[in-house]
């Protein structure tokens, strides 16, 4: 049916193996055709850019470099992977920086791939049609959540509104499931000092998870392992949150115990409602 280039970055097929999984299997069952990059490294995450600007880009122009024979458009899950890889992007897009990452690259862009976060597959008509065929018969109620990487800054990422985030909410809308409106959607969960000021994090997070309960949420769900990483290991009040291709994952009956065995935080009562939700 389709066929996508895919870059999976570090994290899942380690700590967000749940994520990782969870897309493959998912994808597979929708019958996507999936070609990973190449000999990909990773993205240069937080590190890169705060050691080095030039290698961080020159870290994810290598990983565009190596999709360029694929010829397809590349889909990206990680949020801060995808905003380094458009970055880079940015980049080759201007005359002088694009000269000095060809040099060091010794590659010729003569052409550079679309690169979209891996939720803008699930919105594409032939897709979405199948979610909409596997819709939960019983409404759960969560709040998606998109913390800030897969939205800022605008002028580099131009995927959606950065104010008014829509795609996690439209994909699980599309699977029945009734996303709850609240204020704090494109909230910074505070990643990257998640290990320099753990106790800023635990303040972010716990304001994050009483906004989802306040506005009646019963689980978040995200797309960004960071978010999630931070989201269940600093949470003081108990709240399950989830990566949005498990849930799709659930509607397609395709659920793993392994996935919920990653989770920091018990998300079985949920699984289950939602298991009893396709009844």
């Amino acid at each position: 049916m389709l066929e996508i280039t895919y870059y999976p970055g570090c994290t899942l097929t380690t700590t967000a193996f749940e994520y990782g999984d969870s897309t493959t299997t998912v994808l597979k069952r929708l019958g996507v055709t999936i070609k990973e990059i190449p000999d990909w490294n990773c993205c240069g995450a937080a590190s890169a850019k705060s050691l080095d600007h030039k290698l961080s880009l020159l870290i994810p122009a290598r990983n565009i470099r190596n999709a360029v024979p694929l010829k397809n458009d590349i889909y990206v899950p990680c949020a801060g992977c995808y905003n380094n890889l458009m970055k880079a992007k940015k980049a080759l897009e201007e005359d002088d920086k694009k000269k000095e990452i060809e040099k060091e690259l010794n590659f010729n862009f003569q052409e550079i791939p679309n690169i979209y976060p891996l939720m803008n597959l699930f919105l594409r008509e032939e897709v979405k049609n199948i979610l909409i065929n596997n819709k939960f018969k019983e409404s759960v109620k969560v709040a998606s959540y998109y913390g800030c990487a897969f939205l800022r800054p605008q002028e580099v990422l131009k995927n959606e509104h950065p104010e008014l985030p829509q795609s996690i909410d439209n994909i699980l809308n599309s699977l029945g499931v009734d996303t709850v409106e609240w204020p704090l959607k494109n909230f910074c969960c505070g990643g990257d000092l998640s290990l320099a000021d753990p106790l800023i994090v635990s303040k972010l997070v716990d304001k994050i998870i009483t906004y989802t309960k306040e506005a009646g949420a019963e689980a978040i769900v995200t797309a960004c392992p960071l978010c999630m990483a931070n989201l269940e290991m600093r949470q003081s009040v108990t709240m399950p949150v989830f990566y949005f291709t498990e849930i799709i994952g659930i509607a397609l009956s395709l659920e793993k115990d392994i996935w919920w065995k990653k989770h920091l935080v018990d998300p079985t009562k949920i699984v289950e409602k939602f298991k009893r939700a396709k009844r």
